[in-house]
């Protein structure tokens, strides 16, 4: 039997360790049938919200871009709805995480005068590949290949004509040569601006990470019990790289 499998990624945080402690990059994975069912049930819960037409976690959780239009009881109610989606479809999450610091430790030579010598390797560049490979492999263990896998990430923190090359020139031939099945992994789509509110598997990649960086934070802000869920609503937990395991992991597969 074979599988059209599309694949939502979203990543939180950046390279810059006085604005955030980790880097996040996660999803969900499902099949185009599962897929269609959770835009009609997320779209539908959408409309309960009266105007607010696509979810972002940050306004969501600042009570802005109309969400401070509602109580904190009746926020709660609407983002029980969106969890509950996502675990009604039993999409199959995906997470990695690491630490800025570890990253800017590992990759420190590739930003000096010896930049010439090695390949600048960017944290999405990184996650990417990792979740990528990770859901090749995991398909070829439960035993049924793709018949494709179609990626789209959320590209706004980098413009689309970057990110393509970085896909070009890096992680398609690290995953070529490092992991199997790779014919089957159709080319990264990336949704910047206006293009983003059509894609309800985008906003709830936004979700999933946000709520997994924002746990990790060195202060211990307040998490929103209710964000504990959605581990519960997913079928897979997040994957932390420690900075040996990250290091390891980008010199096996881009070779820096």
């Amino acid at each position: 039997m074979t599988i059209s499998l599309l694949a939502y990624f979203d990543e939180s945080g950046d390279s810059d360790p006085t604005s955030t402690e980790y880097f996040t990059m996660g999803g969900y994975v499902g099949s185009s049938e599962t897929w269609a069912s959770f835009n009609r049930c997320w779209r539908a819960q959408l409309d309960r919200t009266d105007g607010i037409g696509s979810f972002h976690a940050v306004d969501y959780f600042g009570s802005k871009g109309g969400w401070e239009r509602f109580s904190p009881r009746e926020g709660r109610a609407h983002l029980r709805g969106f969890i509950e989606v996502i675990r009604q479809h039993r999409l199959h999450a995906w997470l990695v995480s690491w630490k800025i610091r570890h990253y800017l430790a590992c990759f420190r030579d590739s930003r000096s005068a010896t930049r010439g010598e090695k390949r600048l390797t960017t944290p999405h560049a990184i996650g990417a590949c990792y979740l990528l490979a990770k859901v090749l492999n995991d398909n070829q263990g439960l035993g049924h290949l793709p018949l494709s896998l179609q990626p789209i990430f959320d590209g706004h923190q980098q413009s689309g004509q970057a990110v393509r090359a970085a896909f070009r020139n890096e992680i398609k031939p690290a995953l070529d040569q490092n992991f199997e099945f790779t014919e089957f992994l159709l080319d990264p789509v990336w949704k910047v601006g206006s293009e983003k509110c059509g894609h309800f598997g985008l906003q709830a990649a936004d979700l999933l990470v946000w709520h997994e960086r924002r746990s990790r934070l060195r202060d211990k802000r307040r998490v929103p019990p209710l964000l504990e869920h959605l581990r519960r609503a997913s079928s897979r937990y997040p994957r932390t790289l420690s900075k040996a395991q990250l290091e390891r992991y980008a010199n096996l597969v881009f070779g820096t």
